[in-house]
């Protein structure tokens, strides 16, 4: 794909508008953009944790201790706020640690219910109600409905595009590495929308001129799964081992983008029905739900192979995968289960069990 580049110049924020920092992909972006705020979301990086384990313990989840790493080397003091999500106990914690040690002038988090009943989305249409309101008494502005709209339509484009983007990877036209699209999936989520969605626009018309190239590669065809994976090097660092990965069952992957918001009647209605539909991650009940979605990708994906990867203490992540294992197994869909701190060190010790699956996967 060298012929073609995505200019990162447009993967960047509007630095014109106060950040505001979020962690979880069950974040409501949609009602920080109307309130004419910029979403960032928070990443970790590849590197040891040096403070974190002074304030948590190092059975925490590998992703929270590094972000909370970052934040106590003053990295987020520019964000003019961070939201959480109610969406495990490590978050939680994180959150309390946040409050008390993190300057961060403006916190909030949502309660985000388990599964969707007519009770729960009520509740939850409510916690978007006061999410929204918090936002407009510390920023001194108005979230209108037009507002909401608004923005609803521009994230339901970026969701569009990214779609477009990692489809070209179902048929046999193009090679698409996950290394090249990955990182334009993870820049979505910090970059100015309206800019984002110009150069990606832009960036898929150069693809569309070219479809007649064909797929020359041999490699198995994977559907990676699991627990959040923030930082292309990892994915890189995976095919560089001889993988190649055609789709994601990540928060920061198709997982996250898979749904749009219905444009219709009630805009606070249909973004509640948009976070509590889309396809689950392991925190949420309907475990029926997501394996659902990751065999409707396997079929769409045309995947020969299912790569589990789990950080070390992502309790919902370890507890759905026994699950996930036994059905593979029924349906004879060949598994490898892989558990990391997120770094490319730790992935890079597994190295001989990815060769040896990927070598089991070519003969068979």
């Amino acid at each position: 794909m060298g012929q073609f580049s995505f200019d990162n110049r447009y993967c960047n924020p509007d630095k014109e508008k106060p950040q505001i920092g979020y962690l979880c992909s069950y974040t409501p972006i949609e009602i920080i953009v109307a309130a004419g705020l910029q979403p960032i979301k928070l990443n970790t990086r590849d590197e040891a944790i040096k403070q974190a384990d002074g304030y948590t313990h190092n059975t925490m989840c590998a992703y929270v201790r590094q972000i909370l790493d970052i934040a106590l080397e003053g990295s987020y003091d520019q964000l003019a706020g961070v939201i959480f999500v109610n969406s495990c106990d490590a978050m939680r914690r994180l959150h309390d640690l946040w409050r008390y040690y993190i300057k961060t002038g403006f916190t909030h988090i949502i309660e985000l219910p388990r599964d969707d009943t007519v009770s729960k989305r009520a509740f939850y249409i409510k916690e978007l109600n006061t999410f929204a309101q918090k936002l407009e008494e510390r920023f001194s502005l108005k979230i209108t409905d037009d507002n909401l709209w608004g923005a609803i339509r521009l994230i339901n484009q970026t969701r569009r595009l990214l779609l477009e983007l990692s489809r070209l990877r179902e048929g046999n036209h193009y090679s698409l590495r996950a290394s090249e699209i990955f990182p334009i999936m993870l820049a979505s989520t910090k970059s100015d929308p309206a800019r984002f969605n110009e150069e990606l626009e832009r960036y898929l018309e150069e693809i569309r001129k070219d479809l007649s190239m064909q797929d020359k590669t041999r490699q198995p065809r994977v559907l990676i799964t699991g627990s959040i994976i923030d930082r292309g090097d990892i994915i890189e660092l995976m095919e560089d081992f001889g993988l190649s990965i055609v789709a994601e069952d990540l928060c920061t992957g198709l997982r996250g983008i898979g749904q749009l918001v219905a444009e219709r009647d009630d805009p606070w209605e249909a973004l509640a029905e948009r976070y509590l539909e889309r396809a689950p991650c392991a925190r949420m009940k309907g475990l029926e739900q997501r394996l659902k979605f990751i065999y409707q990708l396997i079929g769409d994906y045309r995947v020969n192979g299912v790569i589990s990867y789990s950080l070390k203490f992502c309790d919902p992540e370890l507890m759905f995968y026994p699950f996930l294992k036994a059905d593979l197994e029924n349906k004879a869909i060949p598994h490898l289960h892989l558990e990391g701190d997120g770094t490319t060190a730790s992935l890079g010790q597994l190295k001989t069990r990815i060769q040896a699956f990927i070598e089991m996967l070519t003969k068979g």
